[in-house]
């Protein structure tokens, strides 16, 4: 039954255009009877045959249009040669020269028009084909594909839209897909859409979508104007692709290189436990000694007010000593994840070489600091970078052990590019080996020997997590130097 519904769908059009091609040839053939088989012309009955082929011309091909013309030619020949007809009024030269002129006269603007209603019609079966094409693309792809008009309002999405958020297509007209995105991301996804429209440059965003379960996706969009001949915008195409797996991917690789850094801090500050300890102690010391000297002045008589308010504001500075001793330790060991901000690269550097002051008195290191001017400001998470100086400091005094001590000189120097900083810890050891220069930087390569050999390659996976990167290169006189590079802050760059 449904091959025979459909055998009569397929072919009532068909009947139909028989049926409309004989009511076409009676009526020309009734109109040019009318019009030139007349023993007495009438001029106005003249073009009866006219909207009979204006209707061939029209509705159908331009071989049925010649067929009519044809068919009226004959007609108006045949009518002629027996002496019908208007044309049949002089000599048989003459009669010929007014038909031939009359003939060509109607027939050619005809065949003109059919042949451009024909090329028109062909193009909108193009266009239809094209659009069936593109929407069968459309409905097929698993990206949600979309196409929006120049105003920027979508007038056909993929049905993946529909069925993730649950909007309908009233509600996703005028700009209304903008309240299925998060509401941090509605804003500026605005802004930038509209931005685009504007410019009629390319669009490209991210944000995250509310699904119906209200969890939220990541998507990226990217969207092309289509140009009209005139310059303006035509229409909008554009994709949008789910990175939501890609998004957490990427969330636990950093989860786990932050648990990675943050065992390695631990783990440095195991390390430099002796020197922190004697960092501590001193101001802890003279604490205990000037509260001592305290009870003694005031166990005298009389008491020496003076010397007690002097000796109490030694015991707040040695307090504030320890307390910032602690809390550069306490910055370093913290846990936490990433947390990109604008940071000041000088003050970074600097409560680095304080943490490590006493080591570098015990390895008997003299650290000469060369700083940009300006304290430029980075963007970047302060404690990893205080990482990975740290890092590079100590490796630095441990290519020193063997050297004189006269000889033992650190110089940490930071300077300014183009869009980014740049930080290189100088030490004059022995240098790296041709082989160690990139050696250095994998797992578990060390040539400590009690190293893990995670220092360097957790930094440098620091440092390309901030967009940097990090490199080791022999000094041209003696020792190596290790750098590495940070963005800038937007506005050092302006």
């Amino acid at each position: 039954m449904a091959f025979d519904a459909r055998a009569a769908r397929t072919s009532s059009p068909t009947r139909w255009r028989y049926m409309e091609f004989g009511l076409l040839t009676a009526g020309l053939i009734a109109a040019g009877h009318t019009a030139f088989g007349k023993q007495i012309a009438v001029p106005a009955l003249l073009y009866a045959p006219l909207p009979f082929l204006l209707w061939a011309a029209v509705r159908f091909e331009v071989g049925i249009l010649s067929l009519a013309l044809l068919g009226a030619a004959y007609l108006a020949f045949l009518s002629t040669s027996s002496g019908l007809g208007p044309f049949a009024m002089q000599s048989a030269a003459e009669n010929a020269l007014s038909l031939q002129f009359f003939l060509i006269s109607v027939f050619l603007p005809l065949m003109f028009l059919s042949a451009l209603i024909s090329e028109r019609r062909n193009k909108e079966e193009a266009l239809r084909d094209s659009e069936a094409r593109y929407r069968a693309l459309v409905m097929a792809t698993a990206n949600m594909v979309w196409r929006a008009n120049a105003e920027g309002e979508g007038f056909l999405w993929s049905p993946r839209w529909q069925e993730l958020t649950g909007q309908n297509e009233d509600e996703m007209s005028n700009f209304g897909w903008i309240k299925a995105l998060h509401p941090k991301d509605q804003e500026r996804s605005e802004r930038l859409w509209k931005q685009a429209m504007t410019e009629k440059s390319m669009h490209e965003n991210e944000f995250q979508v509310r699904a119906r379960d209200l969890t939220y996706r990541h998507f990226h969009v990217q969207a092309v104007p289509i140009i009209a001949p005139n310059g303006a915008v035509h229409e909008w195409i554009g994709a949008a692709v789910d990175i939501t797996e890609e998004k957490e991917t990427a969330l636990t690789v950093q989860r786990q290189r932050d648990e990675l850094a943050h065992v390695a801090r631990i783990t440095t500050m195991g390390e430099l436990a002796a020197s922190l300890a004697h960092e501590l102690n001193q101001p802890l010391t003279a604490i205990l000694s000037n509260a001592q000297a305290a009870q003694r002045f005031l166990a005298a008589d009389p008491t020496n007010v003076g010397e007690l308010r002097a000796i109490l504001q030694d015991i707040v500075e040695d307090d504030h000593r320890a307390g910032e001793v602690i809390r550069r330790v306490r910055e370093l060991v913290r846990k936490g994840d990433l947390e990109l901000a604008v940071v000041d690269l000088e003050t970074i550097v600097r409560d680095v070489v304080m943490i490590i002051h006493t080591d570098a008195i015990l390895h008997k290191v003299n650290i000469l600091l060369q700083m940009a001017p300006g304290a430029p400001k980075v963007y970047g998470d302060k404690v990893q970078l205080q990482q990975v100086i740290l890092n590079l400091l100590l490796n630095a005094f441990q290519a020193m052990k063997n050297c004189p001590v006269t000889e033992r000189q650190v110089t940490v120097r930071t300077e300014l590019d183009t869009h980014k900083a740049i930080v290189a810890v100088r030490d004059r050891g022995e240098g790296l080996k041709d082989g160690q220069l990139e050696k250095i930087f994998q797992p578990f390569y060390t040539t400590k020997t009690n190293g893990l050999g995670l220092g360097l390659a957790i930094s440098r996976s620091i440092v390309e997590a901030h967009g940097g990167r990090l490199w080791a290169q022999n000094n041209p006189d003696r020792g190596a130097t290790i750098g590495f590079t940070v963005p800038l802050d937007e506005r050092e760059i302006r």
